[in-house]
């Protein structure tokens, strides 16, 4: 049987595999990606508020922003966070701004699920949790660079 740590780090190594992705828009206040993940079309945004001067980030595959119950989870937050840490290199952001929709059953671990990778993942692009509340049925989170 495989102990905690290596289970951990088999984890780990998962999310070092992100599936190929093409950018398919740079513009000023708009950069969009897409991917292939286990034949599922995934689709990465990041639309510029200048109200609130930050980026937003949403990402949906063929079934919208739904698990996919297909067992692909892991290879598509892999994609995801490779994309985002692209899009900052590309843009240099001070703030990010994103959510998880909470409205749906079963939507509480996709939440525990997004604070893990925000722990796990922001600082190594240079971001911190400046703030994470609950609005209209979705977690808000707001990174801001280190």
């Amino acid at each position: 049987m495989k102990s905690f740590k290596q289970f951990k780090t088999q984890i780990n190594e998962l999310f070092d595999k992100p599936a190929r992705w093409k950018m398919t828009a740079n513009r000023p206040s708009y950069v969009g990606y897409e991917s292939s993940v286990n034949s599922q079309n995934l689709s990465v945004s990041f639309y510029f508020d200048d109200e609130y001067d930050h980026w937003s980030v949403t990402f949906a595959t063929d079934l919208g922003t739904d698990v996919t119950g297909e067992g692909d989870e892991i290879a598509i937050f892999s994609t995801v966070l490779d994309i985002i840490d692209d899009f900052v290199t590309l843009k240099n952001p001070e703030k990010l701004f994103f959510l998880a929709d909470k409205s749906k059953t079963g939507r509480e671990s996709r939440i525990r699920l997004y604070d893990r990778l925000i722990r796990r993942y922001a600082p190594s692009i240079g971001f911190k949790l400046e703030d994470r509340f609950e609005y209209r049925g979705s977690m808000v989170y707001t990174l801001v660079k280190i």
